[in-house]
């Protein structure tokens, strides 16, 4: 592979609006493509439904600098998604754009685990303006970092390399818990690391509700980094006990060009996977 292929693969968008689109089948023949200039690639796609429209933020990544910053794509008067805007970059890598909304106010816990640090931002003009708030936890190499507010509590989600390796690319799932989003005062959970299996652990986007189920996307990287995505049912979340099991997933099918795929997120009708191709060195 090393000798054919480049190291960097080219990570694109795939997207469909169907509200009768049931992600528990696992199927996206139906999705479109959505791919940046060749000089970069987009990744860890999280959507906002704001006033009406869909706001598509991502990882840029740039195979120039040999790192990612993150950007969002706005949709023209026609609904299409066409030039990427910065919104935060940083002297070390950044990706999975984590954006949720509490008290009315956008919040948004980026990757950096190059900085072995969680933080969080404040939107203070959405989509573009974003400031600094605070470390949720220090001196830690996690990625993918994913919260969930259920039954009254925060739970912190989080994919923990322990030996602190940069060519790591997976780590277990480690769980914490807090009243407080910002007091950074985290509870591990008893059974930590509560997932251990390499093709199951590290999250692969926002975790959701779907039928009355708590459905957590994740990361299958048994075949090598970002293989296919999983979801799978939270089948029980507590101080003392978790369980989830994997009900579907989303993977390349044997004929396909493309190589792999790790983050799912929807959100009122519309649902988008990345995936990618391998970049060949003699082209």
């Amino acid at each position: 592979k090393k000798v054919f292929y480049l190291d960097n693969e080219y990570w694109f968008l795939l997207f469909s609006q169907n509200d009768q689109f049931n992600p528990l089948n696992g199927s996206f023949k139906e999705f479109l493509k959505l791919k940046p200039s060749k000089d970069c690639y987009w990744a860890d796609p999280f959507l906002v439904y704001e006033q009406g429209k869909h706001y598509l933020f991502i990882e840029e990544y740039s195979y120039r600098t040999g790192r990612g910053h993150l950007a969002v794509l706005q949709p023209d008067g026609e609904g299409h998604f066409q030039q990427s805007e910065v919104i935060l970059k940083a002297p070390y890598h950044l990706s999975y754009p984590f954006i949720f909304k509490y008290e009315d106010t956008f919040y948004m816990i980026p990757e950096t685990k190059a900085e072995r640090v969680i933080q969080i931002y404040r939107c203070r003009n959405f989509p573009g303006d974003w400031e600094f708030v605070t470390n949720l936890m220090e001196d830690v190499a996690a990625a993918d970092t994913t919260v969930f507010y259920y039954k009254n509590r925060w739970w912190l989600f989080t994919s923990i390399d322990m030996l602190n390796n940069p060519e790591i690319s997976f780590g277990e799932l480690f769980l914490y818990y807090s009243d407080d989003l910002f007091a950074g005062k985290w509870t591990s959970h008893p059974l930590n690391p509560v997932v251990t299996e390499i093709r199951q652990s590290r999250p692969a986007g926002r975790i959701f509700e779907h039928n009355g189920m708590i459905i957590r996307p994740s990361q299958d990287c048994s075949g090598g980094y970002g293989k296919a995505v999983n979801l799978n049912q939270i089948i029980m979340l507590t101080e003392s006990e978790y369980e989830e099991k994997i009900i579907t997933r989303f993977a390349p099918d044997s004929n396909s060009e493309l190589a792999g795929m790790h983050t799912f997120n929807s959100s009122h009708g519309f649902y988008v996977l990345d995936a990618c191709i391998l970049r060949k060195r003699f082209n």
